[in-house]
């Protein structure tokens, strides 16, 4: 308990040295005089009570300063107490100890991993066992088959979906998932779809709307100020990714790129959902996930060939809504309000990220020793990065660790680069596949791992804007 016996009763009352030795030994017992003896299960904030209320009672009875004096009067608090236990009621069952904050990441990360490797190997091995080859010749029974080892994979995901949104607030972060795999599964990978004539061009407009809120919403907060700190953060969680990523993925300009790469959107989603966004370290966390997003898509036009530059500009000229918000923003910031980001989520988003993903065969280009190098790049050099910069930086443990885990999700950004970049022929189709997986994988990851506020906020970065 937070406080003993003692220290309770001398909230009422001097205690003498009787009554010290008499409180002393009742802390091992007075659990069976009181609650214990009731039955049934009590929950703490209630036994915190019976505590607070049995000393407060025990100096009102004592009418002496002898060890009799003490033991009477606690017989007439013991009685008061078994007549209504002081107003509380017991619990229908036993009150399930807190989790710790170690032990809620355990269980969140786990329900991924059991998904996961349901995904990968349950759903496999009832598509084989139950008549994969009987489908590809053709037989009635094998489609069949096949159709309800599929509806199974379906439905079950569909359940680990629904209960995590119903659960959670964390699903908003992470809906362009959806529209991204939504489309892949229409596309050649899976049922292989045909697309609408019309689709395509609809995709790119809402692709250019899209970018250009995202471009306005970018924000550099305190960028002057605190110069110092933003150049080591920057060094750590841009420039120390990409060198590492240029030397360990065979010298590739654009794949080390895209190792730097960080998700303001996501990133931005994340702090509110976990009642951050008014703190510093949204604040730190906004400014430098604007400079990983920017800085790759300048550096992505200098990569390419100068004759292929205004050819390759003009056909993907959504990428200049991008910088077009940029440059709206430090003019105007954007309010966020819900008719807009109801339009980015449910008009251009549904669009745009469908039409990603209905032109990507992810199982033709996938590659997994492709997959897995950068993945384990990705993650080590960015967390390391950032995780180490931070510290030097002055960042305690918990702000580094959080800092690490935000600038980690790569999220939309790194998907729509790998799409430009693959289009452009800067990457091959391994590479690009395995970078729409890094992006949702890492824009997942962050979901349990960053903490959630606890205590209120001092500022809101609203308000910081308005002073920078």
């Amino acid at each position: 308990m937070s406080t003993t016996l003692i220290e309770e009763f001398e909230k009422h009352r001097e205690i003498s040295p009787e009554g010290a030795t008499f409180l002393t030994e009742l802390e091992a017992s007075i659990g069976k005089d009181l609650w214990l003896s009731a039955g049934g299960h009590w929950a703490k904030i209630s036994i915190v009570k019976f505590r607070r209320v049995a000393m407060e009672k025990l100096a009102a009875e004592l009418r002496g300063n002898s060890r009799d004096d003490y033991k009477n009067a606690w017989t007439e608090v013991v009685r008061d107490f078994h007549q209504g236990f002081w107003g509380e009621h017991r619990l229908g069952k036993k009150e399930k100890k807190p989790r710790t904050e170690e032990q809620i990441i355990f269980w969140e990360l786990f329900s991924y991993i059991w998904i996961l490797l349901q995904a990968l190997f349950i759903v496999k091995t009832l598509i084989f066992y139950l008549g994969l080859k009987s489908a590809q010749e053709g037989t009635t029974d094998g489609k069949i088959s096949v159709a309800l080892a599929m509806l199974f994979s379906f439905v079950s995901l569909g359940w680990f979906a629904y209960r995590k949104s119903k659960n959670s607030n964390k699903t908003e972060a992470m809906k362009f998932v959806g529209w991204i795999v939504l489309g892949i599964l229409l596309g050649p990978s899976l049922f292989n779809v045909g697309m609408p004539s019309w689709f395509s061009s609809v995709s790119q407009a809402a692709g250019g709307l899209f970018l250009f809120f995202a471009g306005w919403e970018m924000r550099f907060l305190n960028l002057k100020r605190d110069v110092r700190f933003y150049s080591i953060l920057f060094v750590g969680s841009f420039v120390f990714p990409c060198v590492v990523g240029y030397f360990l993925l065979g010298q590739k300009m654009f794949l080390a790129l895209a190792m730097g790469i960080s998700a303001l959107p996501v990133a931005i989603q994340l702090l509110k959902e976990k009642g951050l966004y008014g703190t510093l370290l949204a604040k730190r966390t906004i400014t430098l996930a604007s400079l990983c997003d920017i800085c790759p898509w300048i550096i992505l036009i200098f990569l390419l060939p100068k004759q292929d530059i205004k050819a390759w500009v003009l056909s993907h000229w959504v990428v200049l809504a991008f910088f077009v918000g940029l440059a709206v923003g430090r003019f105007k910031t954007l309010q966020m309000t819900p008719a807009i980001l109801n339009l980015q989520m449910w008009g251009l988003a549904p669009f745009f990220f469908v039409g990603l993903g209905w032109k990507v065969d992810i199982v033709e280009l996938f590659s997994l020793p492709v997959f897995l190098t950068l993945l384990a790049v990705a993650i080590v050099t960015k967390s390391l990065g950032t995780y180490v910069a931070s510290r030097c930086a002055g960042e305690p443990h918990q702000s580094a660790m959080d800092l690490a885990v935000l600038l980690n999700a790569r999220g939309a950004m790194e998907v729509l680069a790998a799409h430009f970049a693959y289009r452009a022929g800067l990457i091959d189709g391994a590479s690009f596949a395995g970078l729409v997986l890094v992006g949702i994988i890492t824009s997942l990851m962050a979901v349990p791992l960053v903490r959630k506020a606890k205590a209120p906020h001092s500022e809101s970065v609203d308000n910081c804007v308005e002073r920078c």
